[in-house]
């Protein structure tokens, strides 16, 4: 994700709020929302038409910015959903090992 928004040459506070970006997006995967809020949510956050928090606005990305950053999204997150879904949300088995 930085290595992302190195290449696109992003500003420090416009880095910082992709990754707030991404993670409130993988809260949402813990929250077992589907797939269409994900995009949605992003969306709307996205173009600014939605605050992530009160005064929060994600309005200071360009166009094409939030163009790259939803085809990042869409072949990252999106694109690997279930599989995000399963291993945040499937129960571990927890195994204790002796040395002894």
């Amino acid at each position: 994700l930085l290595h992302f928004a190195q290449k696109q040459k992003f500003s420090a506070p416009q880095s910082g709020s992709l990754l707030t970006l991404y993670r409130h997006v993988l809260n949402m995967v813990l929250e077992g929302k589907d797939l269409m809020e994900l995009v949605l949510e992003t969306s709307l956050l996205l173009t600014g038409k939605k605050e992530l928090l009160p005064g929060m606005k994600f309005d200071f990305y360009s166009p094409d910015q939030v163009s790259k950053i939803s085809d990042y999204f869409s072949r990252g997150v999106f694109q690997h959903f279930k599989l995000y879904r399963f291993s945040m949300l499937q129960e571990q088995d927890q195994t204790i090992i002796s040395l002894f």
